[in-house]
């Protein structure tokens, strides 16, 4: 679940590690909207928009979120997922905390610092999942 959509979010990243829990009742949502219509923002936005039409449990919303909007993807949300390639400060991350979500994240930037709260690191969760069989990354996804 995001607000802004942009590349160096990293979204393809979640998306990529998404592809491989085969189960339905697990879904990824990326929410939100271009804020530049650059065209190298618009070819990743289609990128993963063909990405999550292969896919049940893959959804992209593309849409301006308000703040109460924003706020009620992050509540609704079990688990929120930061993927950033790069990355200063994340209101993502500041609502996670205030909603008292668990949160996925890359562990670039120095955001992770200054929030004080468990983090499990994207670059963890890959390498972990690369460890997996296909199996095992459903049977996990059917349990967590």
């Amino acid at each position: 679940m995001y607000r802004v959509i942009q590349p160096h979010k990293g979204f393809d990243r979640a998306v990529f590690g998404f592809k491989n829990i085969q189960t339905d009742d697990k879904q990824l949502y990326i929410v939100g909207s271009l804020r530049l219509e650059l065209e190298e923002y618009i070819r990743y936005l289609d990128s993963l928009k063909r990405t999550a039409e292969k896919r049940s449990n893959i959804h992209v919303i593309e849409r301006y979120l308000s703040d109460e909007e924003f706020d009620t993807w992050i509540s609704a949300s079990d688990i929120i997922v930061i993927p950033y390639r790069e990355i200063w400060s994340s209101a993502v991350l500041g609502r996670a905390k205030v909603f008292d979500k668990r949160v996925i994240a890359s562990d670039v930037g120095g955001y992770q610092s200054s929030c004080r709260m468990e983090i499990f690191y994207f670059s963890q969760m890959m390498n972990w999942l690369k460890s997996l069989n296909h199996s095992d990354i459903s049977r996990v996804a059917e349990t967590h």
